[in-house]
């Protein structure tokens, strides 16, 4: 739950440094949050399994929950891409991706 609650925090604040950053017509700063959010979400397993301290355990819950929060989160990606209009065939585009990124981290790790 610690490393939930660390990735947590740190998605929150950078969604709202995003928000103030746009606001504030801040492009550059929003640009660099906005690829870390972006990369927060698609890889959100792996930062959970990371925080945890568990690198040589893929296969854990933290990974697992990982993968099921991001699902959300991608689709809310592809919501804030398409201008802010639901285009479902951007969420399938981004929920694929973070299935991608994450199955093909566990194919090659297991395939080791």
């Amino acid at each position: 739950m610690k490393a939930l609650f660390i990735y947590s925090s740190a998605f929150f604040v950078l969604f709202g440094l995003h928000i103030a950053f746009a606001a504030n017509d801040l492009d550059v700063m929003f640009q660099i949050v906005a690829a870390m959010l972006v990369a927060m979400t698609f890889f959100c397993g792996h930062v959970l399994v990371f925080i945890n301290g568990r690198v040589n355990h893929p296969f854990s819950g933290q990974y697992r929950l990982g993968y099921i929060l991001s699902l959300p989160l991608s689709a809310g990606i592809a919501y804030a891409y398409a201008g802010m209009a639901f285009r479902l065939e951007l969420i399938l585009v981004a929920t694929a991706l973070t299935t991608l990124t994450h199955g093909a981290w566990l194919f090659f790790v297991r395939s080791k």
